[in-house]
């Protein structure tokens, strides 16, 4: 008889501590979900700092690239050509978009007396 009820205290205790330890192991599940969530976060800061990095060095491929273009139409060479590029990569700079580049091609074609169309412009652009 002693020995029944010990095994039922026993048997309480042991239920009563792998209640306990399932707690508490659910507590650390989401202990580790709260911290997965800040690499999730420094993740896609990361991706997104990268995507940002990438981007800007296409544009800045593309405007050399326009800018080599524009100074053979405009007949520059040498210096005068790596000038014309920094100046065209300038302005991409102080006002990001396809259209200050444009519309400074558009003003040096008009200024230097070449016909370039403007689709011919954002074509080669």
């Amino acid at each position: 008889m002693l020995a029944e009820i010990f095994l039922l205290r026993l048997e309480a205790k042991m239920h009563v501590l792998n209640t306990s330890l399932n707690e508490f192991n659910a507590c650390n599940v989401s202990r580790q979900n709260m911290t997965s969530f800040p690499k999730r976060e420094h993740g896609f800061e990361a991706k997104f700092a990268h995507d940002e990095e990438v981007k800007f060095k296409v544009v800045a491929r593309r405007d050399s690239l326009i800018a080599r273009w524009a100074a053979q139409k405009l007949g520059l060479t040498g210096t005068a050509e790596r000038e014309y590029m920094k100046q065209l990569l300038s302005v991409d700079l102080e006002n990001p978009g396809t259209d200050s580049v444009f519309k400074k091609l558009r003003a040096d074609f008009d200024t230097a007396g070449i016909i370039q169309s403007d689709q011919q412009i954002q074509r080669n652009g």
